[in-house]
């Protein structure tokens, strides 16, 4: 999967809202849950994405929310550069 399909199947997946549960807000961008560089292939899997706004994106990408948190709140399974 390339970047675009994987921000599109994930927004759709997502309804295009900030997956964050007191957010209300439209999603900006697909946060890759386990850092992209950690994947040989960049990590493009829908369970590997969560919808986020700018503002909630800035806070994942600083650890401030945990892969486990987007996974629950997406109801996803986890998944991991191991795994695949």
């Amino acid at each position: 999967m390339n970047r675009a399909d994987f921000r599109q199947t994930v927004f759709e997946r997502d309804d295009g809202q900030c997956l964050v549960p007191w957010c209300l807000r439209n999603a900006e961008d697909a946060h890759h849950i386990i850092e992209r560089a950690e994947w040989d292939d960049g990590g493009y899997f829908p369970n590997n994405g969560a919808s986020v706004c700018h503002k909630h994106h800035k806070a994942a990408e600083k650890n401030w929310i945990p892969p486990q948190a987007f996974w629950k709140w997406a109801n996803l399974d986890p998944v991991t550069p191991d795994e695949m």
